[in-house]
Order: C-alpha cells, then structure tokens, then sequence
C-alpha cells in the first residue's frame, strides 16, 4: 500500500538531512561568521560535509513577502498618480465647458 502525500513529503525532508558520503545523520550547527551571523545549517558529523541551511525556507518565504510588500507600495502610487489624472482631466473638461459657455454668451450678446 502507498503512503500519503503528506507522509512521502516527511521522507523527502528526512532524506535532506542525510549525508551522500557517509549516509549518516545530519547535525544542527549555528554558522557564526560575519555574513551569516547565527544562521543555523546541518553538518554531516563524519566527514563534515555541509548539508543545508535550515531556515533556508523561511529566507525565500521574506524575500517573496518584501516583494509583495515592494509591489503594493508601487500600485498604491499607480493608484494615486491615476486619480490625479482623473482629477486634472476633470478640470480641464470644465474649463473647456466653461470657455464654451462664455463664448456663447459673446456670440448671442
């Protein structure tokens, strides 16, 4: 019988912290360099291969979310930079409608 999706996904992530060398298990180790200051990654405990970062996920899961974030903030301004447009068309229309008026005053008077 297969597993679920959801069980097959744990096995994938489980394999992640396997070393390809050693086949061994993954340690949790804190990076303390001037770059990754207390980033925590998985170091195999035999042959001291580097595995992975561990929060790896949640840095991709923030650079979308500044995106997004980047992104309302431009639409917001396309928002605005419209409605002035809207605006500024308006009052030309009525000026338009205004001068059309006074012409016609003059030319019936």
């Amino acid at each position: 019988m297969r597993g679920t999706s959801s069980s097959r996904t744990n096995e994938l992530n489980h394999d992640d912290d396997i070393c390809p060398r050693c086949h061994m298990q993954g340690a949790r180790k804190l990076f303390h360099s001037s770059q990754n200051p207390r980033r925590e990654y998985r170091k195999c405990l035999r042959c001291d291969k580097f595995l992975k970062w561990v929060n790896h996920e949640n840095d991709m899961e923030r650079r979308i979310m500044m995106m997004l974030t980047d992104i309302k903030n431009e639409l917001s301004e396309l928002r605005m930079l419209v409605k002035l447009i809207e605006k500024g068309q308006s009052t030309i229309y009525m000026l338009l409608v205004g001068i059309t008026v006074v012409l016609g005053i003059v030319v019936i008077v």
